[in-house]
């Protein structure tokens, strides 16, 4: 299906899956021509991986400006898996937007496998002139689908996961804890052993850390997803304006990894702040986003009330931006005014298992990590584990936590 539409909707469509990167070009023809560009792609689901035997939707959007020859023809082709090239529009209208949009063929994936990547490809072929001398300029964009086999152990995609450090007795505590993620704030795992079963996710933390290197560590680990920027919105954090971010992301993006959105302190859910604005400016750059960090703290006193301020924190963000949300900070602590307040360790261990039967109720929420694993000074608290490496009674109701 194709439909044409105005520019602004077409930028503001975010994308929300796994896409590869891919080389845009927009030279122009040898008559002066602008060749036109694709601005988005997005295959459509609300998971990380698509289950084998659905179909899905894909679609990218062409913009093509206007340039010196009045009326090029642009023939816009679609090719999924197996499936010859077919022409889905022509003589496109310069100066105008078009979304191409196609259901991509059930795909099944083997026994033995527990996940299957297809990659879908729509390409653009430009022509101006006259038929006798028409110069051609071919674009293309991909679409990199995750398909997962929901028969196989390892497909299913677990919530439950913890943010850590590299500290004494990391490697007895986190495989104890049964935490099926964690994260390091790091691009690399911090010479933490990685337990059997257990998936690291790396991060690019702040824009000192937008490196080869660092993209190469995280490319390198064995999932499929990056976060990103931490609470760029705080000078104490990674303090980066939303220009700033902005201009680093295509780096972020060319991984080809899942991902997610820089992760603020405040405001996530509101108009005007720094998530907003980014994602708006995200939009209007054709950049992708998959899904939505979210750092989240409160405490008033109530585990009832925290868990429900939590949940329409939550709601909100899915409301706005309408992708899914990793929650990769949270604890039943409050920094209002400068003060620290924290619930007591029964308190805790109550808001997290009352959180977390929550979460697993609402769809949208693809994974937590809890803050934190190790003992902590200021906060002990929320801590998992003590000093000597045993769970606390928050840490016990941690590893009750179904998966």
């Amino acid at each position: 299906m194709i439909r044409k539409i105005g520019a602004v909707t077409a930028l503001a469509i975010a994308a929300s899956f796994l896409i590869a990167p891919a080389s845009i070009a927009s030279a122009s023809s040898a008559s002066g021509t602008k060749a036109g560009h694709f601005v988005n792609s997005t295959a459509h689901s609300s998971s990380p991986r698509v289950q084998s035997g659905r179909t899905i939707r894909l679609a990218v959007t062409w913009k093509q400006p206007r340039g010196k020859v009045a009326k090029p023809t642009v023939t816009l082709q679609r090719k999924t898996a197996g499936h010859s090239w077919k022409t889905v529009k022509s003589r496109i209208v310069i100066g105008k937007t078009y979304r191409i949009s196609t259901k991509a063929p059930a795909y099944t994936v083997s026994a033995k496998k527990s996940t299957e990547t297809v990659l879908y490809r729509f390409k653009a072929i430009v022509a101006s002139g006259d038929s006798r001398k028409a110069t051609k300029t071919s674009h293309s964009r991909a679409i990199k689908v995750a398909y997962a086999n929901p028969t196989h152990p390892s497909a299913e995609v677990a919530k439950k996961g913890v943010a850590t450090w590299n500290y004494d007795g990391v490697n007895t505590t986190l495989p104890d804890s049964g935490a099926q993620w964690y994260y390091t704030w790091g691009s690399a795992d911090s010479n933490i052993t990685v337990p059997k079963g257990v998936e690291y996710v790396p991060m690019i933390w702040g824009r000192a850390n937008v490196t080869k290197s660092e993209l190469a560590a995280a490319q390198s680990a064995k999932g499929n997803t990056l976060l990103a920027f931490n609470e760029p919105d705080l000078a104490g954090q990674s303090n980066m304006t939303v220009e700033q971010a902005l201009d680093e992301w295509p780096k972020l993006q060319a991984t080809g990894l899942r991902l997610g959105s820089p992760a603020t302190a405040y405001g996530a859910e509101s108009a005007g702040l720094w998530l907003d604005k980014f994602m708006k400016g995200a939009a209007q750059r054709g950049y992708r986003v998959d899904f939505i960090a979210l750092h989240w703290y409160q405490w008033d006193g109530s585990v009832a009330g925290s868990v429900k301020g939590l949940k329409t924190f939550l709601t909100r963000v899915h409301d706005r931006y309408g992708l899914p949300v990793w929650l990769t900070e949270f604890s039943a602590i409050s920094f209002a005014d400068g003060t620290t307040k924290a619930a007591s360790v029964s308190e805790q261990a109550a808001f997290l298992t009352a959180s977390v039967t929550m979460m697993n109720k609402l769809s949208f929420v693809e994974r937590y990590a809890w803050f934190a694993l190790p003992p902590m000074d200021d906060l002990p608290t929320a801590s998992l584990y003590s000093g000597t490496n045993k769970a606390t009674v928050v840490g016990k109701a941690f590893k009750k936590l179904p998966k």
